[in-house]
């Protein structure tokens, strides 16, 4: 199961480049069945979803391709973001790893994220 990092940061494999956005903001899961498991981790602006007419804040949710999601103050259905990522899994064999990009002083963690026992929320190192 993919796991996608989305953030400001030229870290993460989806980035969106609005100063909104956290460095590290989100992360999208494609499960094997099609569906995508978004959460936010812990970022400035919030991880929302457009549900039923309005913004809803979410820490973890299932979307829908077609649901519009927002990122600090950037808008786009799921379906949109996953067209951001660089190589998808069908092109490059697996998902880059961030080990091969160069390191930086200002580099997000590598490895397991810290969630919250009871929530499951990523807890920022």
């Amino acid at each position: 199961m993919p796991l996608y990092r989305i953030g400001r940061s030229d870290r993460c494999d989806i980035v969106l480049g609005d100063r909104a956005v956290s460095k590290m903001h989100a992360e999208l899961l494609a499960l094997d069945d099609g569906r995508l498991y978004l959460s936010d981790c812990a970022s400035n602006n919030g991880t929302h979803v457009l549900r039923e007419g309005q913004w809803r804040a979410i820490r973890q949710a299932f979307v829908q391709p077609a649901e519009r999601v927002r990122f600090g103050a950037v808008e786009l259905t799921a379906a949109e973001l996953l067209r951001k990522i660089p190589h998808r899994e069908s092109e490059q064999g697996g998902r880059r790893p961030a080990s091969d990009n160069n390191p930086s002083p200002n580099s997000l963690p590598q490895g397991p994220v810290k969630r919250h026992p009871e929530t499951g929320e990523i807890i920022p190192s």
